[in-house]
């Protein structure tokens, strides 16, 4: 495998870097759950081919990272749809097989944990720390200049307001079993809800404080992004087409290489 040769100048002076001269390709990995796996996007089940962080039919951080620099992406996505921070170490440790060592990779998960409500915000928060932080010390053991993306779990509760009044969507919710208890259960569930999300979110933002060279955490997804437009009819919960194009741009916006503007 050709690895990058100075990705740590990305950093530096990238608008004045050619980077076809110094590198071959740019290897990508994606870490999550449904969203990374572009669950229910525009049809049932995985369309990962429009997913935020590798979709190649979409403006995703791989195809934009392929843009920026001018060379081949190579992108390895194994988030699997259901995942909960506890499958983390898993699909590390697949993404990193066969001597697999990424310059790039996503990561977005926990939004599962939060739904269960099985444990405390602080249980769940100490929990996921361990685990999160174990992940990104394995990339970077396996590339010490790896950039990292920790997305935080957009806000699952305003999709109630959003979409509460839509019999349709209640329909789906029941029928998918889809985060009762921040979208289905009563008020005080709800809010409780709303407690793990935010504490969570805090973790993962001081996870990232921690590896300032390698991790970035990407706050504005966590805000009120969505509108109806930008969610799946199918189960009135994952992004569709549009809402992964919205997250791929916030995420990559507030990430490492944002687009100069003037």
């Amino acid at each position: 495998m050709f690895k990058a040769l100075i990705l740590a100048t990305w950093l530096l002076n990238f608008s004045q870097i050619s980077f076809s001269q110094q590198i071959q390709r740019i290897y990508t990995g994606a870490l999550g759950d449904s969203l990374t796996a572009g669950l229910n996007a525009d049809a049932p089940f995985d369309q990962r081919s429009r997913n935020w962080s590798d979709g190649k039919e979409i403006d995703s951080h791989a195809v934009r990272l392929a843009k920026k620099f001018g060379v081949e992406v190579v992108s390895k996505n194994v988030s699997v749809s259901g995942s909960r921070i506890d499958s983390l170490a898993s699909q590390t440790a697949k993404l990193l097989e066969d001597n697999y060592r990424p310059d790039y990779v996503t990561i977005l998960i926990g939004a599962n944990n939060i739904c269960d409500g099985d444990l405390r915000p602080e249980e769940l928060s100490a929990i996921s720390k361990n685990l999160l932080l174990d992940s990104i010390q394995a990339l970077i053991r396996a590339n010490e200049n790896v950039k990292i993306i920790i997305g935080a779990i957009p806000k699952i509760n305003f999709l109630y307001e959003l979409l509460h009044g839509d019999t349709t969507c209640q329909e789906n919710w029941r029928s998918f079993s889809v985060c009762y208890n921040l979208l289905q259960s009563t008020k005080f569930e709800r809010e409780k809800g709303v407690v793990r999300w935010t504490a969570y979110n805090k973790m993962q933002k001081e996870v990232a404080a921690m590896y300032p060279k390698n991790v970035k955490f990407t706050s504005r997804i966590s805000g009120e992004i969505f509108t109806v437009e930008d969610i799946s009819r199918i189960d009135c919960f994952h992004p569709n087409i549009s809402g992964q194009r919205k997250l791929a741009e916030i995420t990559w916006q507030e990430g490492w290489y944002p687009d100069l503007r003037n």
